[in-house]
């Protein structure tokens, strides 16, 4: 493979290989962006009268539903949006601004709604399409809801991905939700309530039949995106020879048991140690705090934001 390539296009043709796909649009993100907005708008005009109201939106790019509902600290082209309120984007992106939260840019054919908004937590709800975020608010105060999966700021720049095209595969499994970070960390959960930290450079996805793939850097071997729990362990543990792989094996450690979970633990600690009072039977049993010392130890060899203290 041509190592002069960037890794998103890498893994990319790797997981090609993998899966045995015919060749695809160089890039995984640029193919998502690219199949949202080659979309032809599907709604029609229903009447000539409730066209012409629309028309003036239609031409700006979006279309927006007004409820008669409290201002929202969201704001589009200057104007406050309603709790409950929902903005389509058509054929140009939306960009939404909350004062000491940040921006979020809706792309083209994509749906956002807003369904809270306080000192305390800010969530809006991404039920198709891309949104790209920035976001300079507290540690959990900014939330994404997608119909597959929960993404909970931690101070960071991540794009997430909601498809509801049942004909968008990836790696032979419909896609449903896609979250890669930018910068800093992003905290997902999935309908399974399986919660995952992926970091700056790393993505997940979620498939419409809720499998999640193990959080991974996008240079990574395309073994960990294919993985599930009905395939061997063995190679998947022979692909992950970096540093930074831990991060991958430490969120495999609650989705094996047994002899499995120690051959997983025993591969994390030819890369590092246990961390001062941490013992081996304590991360066996899967305890939180044993896990959470770990984790905040691992996260000198994932980079990212490991000075945010979460």
């Amino acid at each position: 493979m041509n190592k002069d390539l960037p890794p998103s296009t890498q893994v990319e043709r790797r997981l090609q290989e993998a899966a045995s796909l015919t060749p695809a649009p160089e890039g995984l993100w640029e193919r998502l962006e690219s199949r949202q907005s080659a979309r032809l708008p599907r709604k029609r005009h229903f009447a000539l009268g409730v066209a012409v109201v629309m028309a003036a939106a239609v031409g700006a790019g979006f279309f927006m539903l007004r409820p008669h509902a409290p201002p929202s600290a969201w704001y589009l082209n200057g104007r406050p949006l309603a709790l409950g309120e929902a903005l389509e984007a058509k054929r140009q992106p939306l960009t939404l601004t909350a004062a000491g939260v940040g921006s979020v840019q809706l792309q083209p054919q994509g749906r956002l709604r807003v369904l809270e908004s306080h000192k305390t937590r800010q969530r809006l709800a991404l039920d198709s399409g891309m949104l790209k975020v920035k976001v300079s608010a507290p540690p959990r105060l900014f939330v994404v809801e997608t119909p597959f999966a929960t993404a909970t700021d931690l101070g960071c720049e991540y794009t997430l991905s909601a498809s509801d095209e049942p004909w968008l595969y990836f790696f032979r499994r419909r896609l449903g939700s896609a979250l890669r970070v930018v910068s800093g960390y992003v905290e997902l959960e999935d309908k399974n309530k399986n919660v995952v930290l992926v970091p700056a450079g790393a993505l997940v996805v979620i498939t419409r039949d809720s499998h999640q793939t193990l959080p991974a850097f996008e240079a990574a071997s395309s073994a960990v995106f294919t993985y599930d729990s009905t395939h061997a362990l063995a190679p998947l543990l022979e692909a992950l020879k970096k540093p930074e792989d831990t991060l991958t094996l430490f969120h495999l450690l609650p989705r094996v048991s047994g002899a499995e979970r120690t051959a997983v633990l025993d591969k994390l600690l030819t890369f590092t140690t246990l961390p001062r009072g941490v013992t081996r039977a304590q991360v066996l049993a899967l305890d939180s705090h044993a896990l959470a010392l770990w984790r905040d130890k691992l996260k000198l060899l994932w980079g990212g934001a490991s000075q945010l203290g979460i």
